[in-house]
């Protein structure tokens, strides 16, 4: 009231009590606004945290984010989080959230988790419980879906020839050599293989169910062939094998390294080959130009005369793919050989020789892009 502020304001009053009380309003005030701001922060705090995990959530699993309390409090939804990145892409053009998205699932896919009684890497890498075959590093290969998971069939797949007519001796070869090779001791097939002539398409447009090979001027990429896998879950869906003509045109090729026998139909055989071994779903064996010869189209060389044709190591993780698994030592894989199948990760070109780009749009889908490089000799 007027009479009690007054009261307070009052000269005549005690000064050492109206200082007193300043202080302490001063003091609530100051300390109420502390608190309002922790609180603030809090809050913020907390749905940026659940913002964050939403997004890696939602983008690894592909599912719908878990509610807190029933359906009252829920993160965000595959739908929220596209719509926030399309938000972020329209308000702020020059920030790629796509690949920040990426790069966040790339550095989880690659953490030591401790014990918790199941695999992370399970979880975030979509391999499954069930154990794979390794490739390159700490990769866990990928394959296609047989016709029934434990039918015992071999893979029919179709592989569809989109080249020019001067590959087409290349492309043959290469297939024979593939289905020949998935055979286990002579006896069951693993691979099944369909041709189908089409159009040259220099673009290389994929096919879902089937692989396709095309051939074209690509430029000075600095590869020489590539292959690019989409994914869904355990499977590849689709596969396109590219030959680079910029290093493998007759008109172009100067050879690889001085002094080299290699011939133009050497390097065009050995690139052929590699690029399908990756479209079955097969890593590198090695990735070093210059050391010794693995005598498999899935070795880096700079003799390609050598490795025109898959070997023991690549019909055993094709087996392992598609058949049962049970191969044993192949002959004429020595331990050698094998020692540096399983090293094959560890040597790397400083340019990278495979990518994964997650959230690759597919036939309206979100699939793994997962590409393999065949570099060029530098």
């Amino acid at each position: 009231t007027t009479q009690q502020l007054s009261f307070i304001t009052s000269p005549s009053r005690d000064p050492s009590f109206l200082q007193h009380l300043r202080q302490s309003l001063r003091y609530n005030r100051n300390n109420m606004c502390k608190k309002q701001i922790i609180i603030i922060v809090g809050i913020a705090a907390t749905a940026v945290a659940a913002t964050i995990f939403g997004i890696v959530y939602t983008a690894i699993t592909g599912k719908k984010t878990p509610c807190l309390a029933g359906e009252n409090i829920c993160l965000l939804d595959a739908n929220d989080v596209q719509d926030l990145i399309d938000r972020g892409k329209a308000n702020l053009p020059d920030v790629d959230l796509d690949a920040i998205r990426n790069g966040m699932i790339k550095k989880i896919d690659g953490i030591d988790w401790p014990d918790f009684g199941f695999k992370f890497d399970d979880v975030f890498s979509f391999d499954g419980p069930d154990a794979r075959p390794s490739g390159r590093g700490n990769e866990t290969l990928t394959g296609w879906a047989p016709p029934t998971l434990e039918s015992g069939e071999p893979l029919r797949l179709k592989i569809a020839n989109a080249l020019t007519s001067d590959w087409d001796e290349y492309f043959t070869v290469a297939i024979e050599d593939w289905e020949g090779a998935a055979r286990v001791d002579g006896d069951a097939d693993v691979l099944s293989l369909q041709t189908e002539r089409l159009e040259a398409d220099p673009a290389c447009t994929p096919i879902e169910g089937a692989m396709k090979v095309c051939n074209n001027d690509y430029g000075a990429t600095g590869w020489e062939g590539i292959n690019e896998c989409l994914i869904m879950g355990d499977f590849i869906i689709s596969s396109v094998a590219k030959m680079n003509e910029y290093y493998l045109h007759p008109d172009k090729f100067m050879g690889l390294l001085q002094g080299s026998t290699a011939t133009i139909q050497d390097k065009r055989r050995y690139t052929m080959c590699h690029e399908i071994g990756h479209g079955f779903g097969l890593s590198h064996q090695d990735e070093t130009f210059d050391n010794a010869d693995l005598n498999t189209c899935m070795d880096y060389s700079s003799r390609p005369q050598n490795n025109l044709r898959p070997n023991s190591a690549d019909y055993e993780t094709l087996n392992r793919l598609y058949g049962d698994g049970e191969w044993g030592t192949p002959e004429g894989a020595t331990n050698t050989t094998r020692a540096r199948a399983l090293l094959r990760g560890q040597e790397r070109q400083q340019r990278p020789t495979m990518t994964r780009e997650f959230g690759y749009h597919f036939n309206g889908v979100e699939v793994e892009k997962r590409t393999y490089y065949l570099l060029a000799p530098e």
